[in-house]
Formats: C-alpha cells, structure tokens, sequence
C-alpha cells in the first residue's frame, strides 16, 4: 500500500532549500499557515502547506530553542495544531493555530 499523505517519505519540500535566520523564517511560517484554514475549507493544497510549515520549522527550530526557548514550545504547538487541522479537515483548528503563531513570531521578531 501506499504511504499515508502525511508521511515524510510523502514529502516533496525539501529541507535544504530552506534557508535564512529564525527572524526571517517565522515571518514565512506564519504566512504559510495564514493559508491553510482557506485550503482545508476549499479546495487548496494543504497537505502541501503543510510540508512547507513543517520544513520550516525543521530548520528554525534549533535556533528558536538557543534564543527563546520559552517560545519554541509553543511554536512547536502551533505545527502540531496545523497538522491535525489538516489530518481532521478542521479548518477553525488552523485558524487557531495560526493566531496562536502569529502572537509568538511577534514575540521572537520583537515586534509584539
């Protein structure tokens, strides 16, 4: 049988290519998952939002948790609330976590 859609092995982002400080990438893990609750809604592609929300994260990770780890968690929640909005088709779970990320990137860029 196939993978399931959400295995890594699925994935087609490749984690190389991502590349900048967290300052930077936040901001673009936020845009990202400012997409995702219209895409489960209709008929976008979040599964490959998601991929890219998670790549991010990926690489961003190690530097949020030397810099702010008492925000890394939280982004972390964020991820895995996307993730299950996708899993589940709950679009309003994306919006939250989409409004929880939005607090903490502001938190970590300085502009909260």
């Amino acid at each position: 049988p196939p993978p399931p859609p959400d295995s890594s092995a699925a994935s087609d982002v490749n984690t190389s290519q991502i590349v900048g400080s967290a300052t930077e990438l936040l901001p673009e893990l936020s845009t990202e998952m400012s997409r995702l609750s219209a895409q489960i809604a209709g008929d976008g592609d979040e599964r490959a939002s998601l991929r890219q929300i998670e790549a991010i994260w990926v690489v961003a990770q190690p530097e949020v948790e030397a810099a702010r780890p008492d925000l890394a968690g939280g982004i972390q929640t964020t991820v895995d609330m996307a993730r299950t909005a996708v899993v589940r088709v709950r679009p309003a779970d994306a919006d939250k976590a989409f409004s929880i990320l939005t607090d903490l990137v502001d938190r970590y860029t300085g502009d909260g």
